[in-house]
């Protein structure tokens, strides 16, 4: 059985990846961006969807184009 991640799963996949390459926390990127940590928490557990504000505000803290962030940037076996 394949398993096709949705976009929110490559996002939150994307994003925790980039957080640890960059030895940053949640909470760093929470003041980063001006998300809440208990939004960014939710986000990246799953619950709930990226809004297009919040994938904005993410993508700019990594300096990336949001588009890039909905793309897989790692290897499954490598995040």
């Amino acid at each position: 059985m394949n398993y096709e991640p949705t976009p929110s799963g490559i996002v939150s996949r994307n994003t925790r990846a980039l957080l640890a390459i960059r030895r940053e926390s949640i909470s760093d990127l929470a003041e980063a961006t001006g998300l809440s940590k208990s939004t960014l928490n939710r986000r990246l557990l799953g619950r709930g969807k990226y809004t297009v504000d919040e994938l904005a505000l993410i993508s700019r803290h990594f300096d990336m184009a949001p588009s890039s962030l909905t793309s897989p940037l790692f290897d499954e076996a490598a995040a």
